[in-house]
C-alpha cells in the first residue's frame, strides 16, 4: 500500500536532494575545472561545447532546485495551501535536467560510432533519448496546467514512459560499448588490459543513472504520493553530468600502460659478417639490418578516428 504524503515525505524529500545534489555539483565543479584545466585545449569545439552545455544546465537546476525548497520551507512557512500546490520553480528546472541528459547521451551515442563506424546503433540510442525528452517536455506542459498534483493518471503514465526510455538508454550504450570493445581485443597484453580497464570504467559510468531511472520509474508506480521519485530523478541529472567529465578526465589513466607512440613486438638483427662467409678477408664495419615489426598508437585524442586494438579504444 503507498505512503500517505506527509511532510517529510514530500518537501522533507525535496530538501534531502538539494543536500545530496548540492554535494554531486561541487564534484562536478571539480571534475570541470580539471577538464578545462588539462584536456580543453586537447578536444574539439562539440566535445567543449557539450561540456560546457551540460554545466550551464547543472547550475541552472541547481539554482531552481534550492529556490523551490526555499519557497516551500521559507516563504510559505506554514502555509498549507501553498504546500499543496506544485511550485512552477519545480517544474521548469526538468527541462534543465532533461537537457542534460540528452547532451550526455548524444556525447555517448558519438561515442558508440566513432567505435562502431554504425549509424543505426548510435541512432538507436539517440532515439531513444529524444524519445525521453519529448515525454519530459509535454510532462512539464501538462503539469504546469495542472498545478496542484504531480500525480495523476498522465502525469504519472508520462513520468514512467520518462524513467523507462531513460534507463533503456543508459542500458544500451552501456552494452553497445561494451560489446564493441570486448570485439576490439587485439591480444596484445597492454591493449587488452587497456580495454579491459575501458571496460570496467563504462560499466562503472553507466550504473547511476540506470539506477536512478530504474528507482525513479519504481517509485512512481510504488509510492506515488511522495517524492521518492522526483529525488531519483533530479539526482540523476548531477550524475549525468559527473559521469562526462569522468570520462573525459580519465583517458589518461584508460591509456596508462599503452602511452608509448609505437610499441615493439618483434626485433630481430642480421648481420652481413655472418651471411658473408668471406667477410673476414675485408675488414670493415660491421652492418646490420634490424627489422622491426611496430605497431603504431594514435595519441592525439582525436575522437573518431577510429584504428585497431589500443587507437580503437582511445577513440571512445
Amino acid at each position: 500500500m503507498p505512503a500517505v504524503g506527509t511532510l517529510d515525505n514530500t518537501i522533507g524529500l525535496l530538501y534531502d536532494t538539494v543536500v545530496i545534489s548540492a554535494a554531486l555539483y561541487g564534484a562536478g565543479l571539480l571534475q570541470a575545472w580539471f577538464y578545462f584545466r588539462k584536456f580543453s585545449g586537447r578536444d574539439n569545439a562539440w566535445i567543449k561545447g557539450c561540456v560546457t552545455g551540460v554545466l550551464v544546465c547543472d547550475t541552472v537546476q541547481m539554482i531552481l532546485l534550492s529556490k523551490t525548497v526555499y519557497v516551500y520551507l521559507v516563504t510559505n512557512h506554514g502555509n498549507d495551501l501553498a504546500l499543496g500546490m506544485v511550485e512552477k520553480t519545480l517544474l521548469i528546472e526538468l527541462y534543465f535536467s532533461g537537457t542534460i541528459a540528452i547532451l550526455t547521451q548524444a556525447f555517448y551515442a558519438w561515442r558508440i560510432f566513432a567505435l562502431s563506424k554504425s549509424f543505426l546503433l548510435a541512432g538507436i540510442v539517440m532515439l531513444l533519448s529524444v524519445t525521453s525528452y519529448v515525454f519530459v517536455y509535454t510532462s512539464v506542459i501538462i503539469n504546469f496546467k495542472l498545478l496542484s498534483e504531480l500525480v495523476g493518471p498522465l502525469p504519472t503514465k508520462l513520468s514512467m514512459a520518462t524513467n523507462s526510455t531513460t534507463a533503456l538508454c543508459d542500458i544500451a550504450i552501456t552494452l553497445i560499448m561494451i560489446i564493441f570493445l570486448e570485439r576490439s581485443k587485439t591480444g596484445f597484453r597492454k591493449s587488452t588490459d587497456m580495454l579491459n580497464r575501458l571496460i570496467i570504467f563504462v560499466f562503472n559510468t553507466g550504473m547511476p543513472t540506470t539506477i536512478c531511472a530504474i528507482l525513479s520509474f519504481a517509485m512512481v508506480k510504488g509510492e506515488p504520493n511522495t517524492f521518492l521519485y522526483i529525488m531519483f530523478y533530479l539526482i540523476m541529472g548531477r550524475f549525468y553530468t559527473n559521469s562526462i567529465l569522468v570520462t573525459l578526465n580519465s583517458r589518461d589513466y584508460i591509456r596508462n600502460g599503452s602511452n608509448s607512440g609505437t610499441e615493439t613486438r618483434t626485433g630481430n638483427e642480421i648481420s652481413l659478417h655472418t651471411v658473408n662467409g668471406n667477410a673476414s678477408h675485408h675488414p670493415g664495419p660491421n652492418v646490420s639490418i634490424r627489422i622491426e615489426t611496430d605497431r603504431v598508437v594514435d595519441e592525439s585524442d582525436s575522437y573518431g578516428k577510429g584504428g585497431y586494438g589500443d587507437a580503437k579504444a582511445l577513440a571512445v
